[in-house]
């Protein structure tokens, strides 16, 4: 009959799902313990047993028996948890890559199956308990040295170790989603980002086609399983006070970015638009707490991200010294990892940007018109604004406006660089340059894909809602940026520069930020005309912005033009209506 031919194949389908099985793994777990190792035929005895196994566990949802096997499914689980905490464990990650892929199958089948397990468990099918997940979680997720290798987030990728690393994200995003895990929701955003970027730039081209192949199914699933991770976490979110977790956040998005640089590639697994990506983010996980009742909050948020951009632009990767004093205090610093750093940087400026704005929806697709007097919106950013000291906005103001200089000079760099090289009449524009980001060199930041315009679109915000900082932009003192291996002609250091100077420097247009040219002549229209551009300037404050709108409007006038040229107060005239008070 029909149901004993379903038993049947019930019998024959399940074929290792047995006790024999439970004891073979165990075994061979136990030895791995005792011994350190396995020798290459307990390897490949044990191989075929997984593979048996993986096949068995990824049809038994549907096979009328199952329910008769809960208990045994649960044996197999603790069996290959204490397998791959065997195998993780001390050096023996070391020793499967001195087989040189050869004996990594038996973890990366493993790992298989016991995401076969999570998702039969998933299903109801079977239950598991949080003192039996616990001990996989701290072999992998509390374990930094573990994830690092098994994710090989900093070596190279063949195929065998890209296995390893799309099954254990896979592992891990079941764990995750367990209601009786507690994961730090920031700590597990950055390690899906750090992922998404392993991904993004692996290159299975270089390798054989059929490789190759392989690689792209195997990063396409890797990638798609960090989209719905992503998406997890975007339900569960928190704005955290802890440093670390503020650092992880502002990491994670400023990484998508930066991501942005990378688009061939990311068009190759149909991904999503990294600006709106992090966007989304950005609303989950901070937009919550961009409340006036939430101020406290609100301002440890922009604290941090001052902080993380003096730090990075004050101490490394990038030393921006003041002329008139090389050792003018600071925000308080905090303490980042190398890696970290680039990333934050830019997560910080794309947070303030946006936070300052009032109204992510609004402005991080936002596209305002050469020539017009509109500026964004700021009924939250005064509201929220209000609740701050004027020192607190001047440390905001200070920190975008020494990262423009950072750009700005980095930039410049680039053009000088290029006319030592071509020796021709005509300037060099950054429409020449076209440099693209690189993670492995920090200065190639100046290139990233919409940085720019977010630092002009959080100084913007500020000066419309507080016009008084108007003064504090005028006194911004000359700066020179120290970075190692970039240099101008001669190799000279890099030149002095400002603020003022290099927001000027930003009506030049630029491929990486194309918006910038237009909230540049915003700001710059604000800066020199600020009383014709209806702000709500403070009767006792007029004085002192006039007199800053004058020293700004008499440096405007002094510049020189390239030769041939009209002066700077012309171009802006023609090219923009922009005319001096």
């Amino acid at each position: 009959s029909l149901p004993h031919s379903l038993y049947a194949y019930s019998d024959l389908m399940t074929s290792s799902l047995t006790e024999a099985t439970t004891r073979e793994i165990l075994q061979a777990a136990q030895h791995v313990i005792a011994s350190g190792t396995l020798q290459t035929t307990e390897f490949q005895s044990l191989t075929v047993t997984l593979r048996s196994l993986r096949t068995d566990l990824a049809y038994a949802a549907d096979l009328p028996t199952l329910a008769d096997r809960r208990s045994l499914c649960v044996s197999l689980f603790c069996a290959l948890r204490q397998l791959t905490v065997a195998l993780l464990t001390s050096d023996f990650p070391r020793h499967l890559d001195s087989t040189d892929g050869l004996n990594h199958l038996a973890l990366s089948i493993t790992l298989q199956c016991l995401c076969n397990l999570f998702s039969l468990a998933a299903t109801n099918e079977f239950s598991l308990t949080a003192e039996q997940v616990e001990p996989l979680i701290a072999a992998i997720l509390q374990n930094e040295s573990t994830q690092l290798w098994i994710l090989c987030l900093d070596d190279e990728l063949p195929l065998w170790r890209l296995r390893l690393a799309t099954y254990s994200f896979t592992l891990l995003s079941h764990i995750v989603r367990l209601p009786y895990v507690s994961v730090c929701s920031a700590a597990f955003f950055w390690l899906t980002a750090r992922c998404m970027k392993r991904i993004v730039v692996a290159t299975p081209a270089s390798t054989a086609a059929a490789a190759a192949s392989d690689m792209l199914k195997l990063l396409q699933l890797w990638y798609d399983h960090c989209l719905s991770v992503v998406a997890g976490l975007n339900l569960s979110a928190r704005l955290s006070d802890s440093i670390r977790e503020l650092t992880d956040l502002s990491a994670s998005l400023g990484m998508m970015l930066l991501l942005q640089s990378e688009q061939d590639s990311l068009e190759k697994f149909a991904s999503p638009p990294m600006k709106k990506l992090a966007a989304s983010c950005l609303v989950a996980h901070i937009l919550p707490a961009v409340d006036s009742h939430k101020s406290t909050a609100l301002k440890g948020l922009i604290s941090h991200c001052v902080s993380v951009l003096n730090t990075c632009t004050h101490e490394t990767p990038f030393c921006l010294l003041k002329k008139e004093s090389d050792s003018e205090p600071l925000a308080p610093e905090i303490r980042l990892n190398f890696s970290d750093r680039v990333p934050a940087l830019r997560g910080c400026i794309f947070v303030l940007a946006e936070v300052l704005s009032g109204d992510s929806s609004i402005h991080a697709e936002s596209d305002f018109t050469v020539g017009t007097s509109q500026a964004p919106p700021s009924s939250f950013s005064s509201t929220f604004t209000d609740l701050l000291d004027t020192h607190f906005l001047e440390g905001i103001l200070s920190a975008l406006s020494d990262c423009l200089v950072v750009i700005d000079s980095l930039l410049r760099a680039s053009l000088s660089m290029l006319a030592d090289q071509n020796q021709r009449r005509k300037e060099p524009s950054l429409m020449d340059v076209m440099g693209m980001f690189d993670f492995s060199d920090p200065a190639s930041i100046c290139y990233a894909p919409g940085l720019k315009q977010d630092l002009l679109r959080g100084l913007l915000s500020l000066v419309h809602t507080h016009p008084t900082l108007i003064c504090h932009f005028a006194r911004a003192k000359t700066s020179r940026l120290v970075i190692n291996d970039v240099r101008t002609t001669g190799d000279n250091p890099l030149p002095e520069s400002d603020a003022f100077l290099a927001l000027l420097n930003c009506t030049q247009r630029d491929p990486a930020s194309p918006l910038a040219v237009e909230w540049a002549i915003l700001l710059l229209r604000l800066l020199l005309n600020p009383l014709q551009s209806l702000l709500n300037v403070p009767p006792d404050s007029r004085k002192a912005i006039s007199d800053a709108t004058s020293l700004l409007s008499g440096r405007l006038a002094q510049l020189e033009p390239c030769p041939g040229q009209a002066s700077l107060k012309e171009q802006l005239k023609m090219r923009y209506n922009l005319s001096l008070s």
